[in-house]
């Protein structure tokens, strides 16, 4: 192969970062350079260049339409990296337990949509008499429709007082067991004002 048949074109620049712009300070403090050991620097501070630039319309707001990326280029790619894979964690195959679940809990919920053609039939012509008024009528029956339903709700819980509270509570020990599961409190009979003896 001779030498006129090589690609004239030079090959791509390597990417160097834009410079500061006029008045951008030449250090960017990024909080994962405190505590990573592998990229760290001890005031968190590294130069201007290792931020991305934004540019376009998402940073049209700034100053010269231009804002540097919190993050250094090293821990953005890092904690890109990591929520690519707890996604890809979320996204495994469920246990037959959780597939269960969420086909009963589908079932449930499709149940509760479906139509009937009758139904739906009403429901088109409902709209298109309330469509046919005008506006200011409108906004009386849904004025109307929104008073009604508030009252429903206050009927129905002043007469499931006790329900209501009763859930609210299990739901809150709920919440707290799966906190002291997870190591985000101490456990019950370590906390303030609690024996420490089972």
């Amino acid at each position: 192969m001779s030498t006129d048949d090589a690609d004239p074109t030079p090959p791509p620049e390597p990417y160097r970062p834009p410079a500061p712009s006029e008045g951008e300070p030449t250090n960017k403090y990024c909080p994962d350079c405190v505590t990573d050991l592998e990229h760290y620097s001890w005031n968190g501070e590294r130069p201007i260049e290792e931020f991305r630039l934004i540019t376009g319309k998402a940073v049209a707001r700034y100053s010269n339409a231009r804002r540097r990326a919190a993050y250094c280029r090293y821990h953005e790619a890092k904690r890109a990296r990591a929520i690519r894979a707890a996604n890809k964690l979320a996204q495994e195959q469920p246990t037959p337990e959780q597939l269960a679940q969420r086909r009963e809990r589908n079932r449930r919920s499709d149940r509760k949509r479906q139509k009937t053609g009758k139904q739906r039939a009403a429901e088109q012509r409902r709209q298109a008499r309330i469509a046919a008024l005008p506006r200011a009528q409108r906004e009386q029956l849904r004025t109307e429709a929104r008073s009604r339903s508030v009252a429903r709700y206050t009927r129905w819980a002043a007469a499931h007082t006790s329900e209501r509270k009763a859930y609210r509570a299990q739901w809150y020990q709920d919440k707290v067991d799966k906190e002291i599961a997870a190591g985000l409190r101490p456990p019950r009979r370590m906390r303030k004002g609690r024996k420490t003896t089972p």
